[in-house]
């Protein structure tokens, strides 16, 4: 278990990050809204997905720093459920994809997941 001052290292590193953060996607929430203002263009449609998926990237990089730092001081989420549940439909689709590497490997067309008895298109 981490101890009070590593927590609260964890607490500080996440609020200077968070402020960080928040005024990047601040900034390219208002650009896209800027260009969603504006007569419609392909070059201000290309902005707006620009910004989405900065945004969506920005997300993402804040999801894997606070898992990290949660991670080193002990406080990660572990959904045990969850886990269980993406391990069972890996282990189910094993076999599929084993059969259909054995199909493409004898040079078949067909795939193991095609339904039987009919010609693959």
């Amino acid at each position: 278990m981490a101890t009070n001052k590593e927590l609260e290292s964890a607490v500080y590193e996440m609020s200077t990050l968070a402020k960080g953060w928040h005024e990047q996607v601040t900034c390219l929430a208002g650009m896209a809204l800027t260009e969603l203002e504006r007569p419609p263009t392909g070059h201000s449609l290309m902005r707006v997905i620009a910004a989405l998926k900065m945004i969506k990237t920005t997300s993402g990089d804040i999801h894997n720093c606070i898992d990290v730092e949660a991670e080193r001081v002990g406080m990660n989420f572990s959904d045990e459920r969850e886990w269980a549940r993406s391990r069972m439909i890996h282990d189910a689709m094993r076999p599929l994809e084993a059969a259909n590497e054995k199909v493409a490997s004898h040079g078949g067309a067909a795939s193991a997941l095609s339904t039987p008895g009919k010609k693959p298109h």
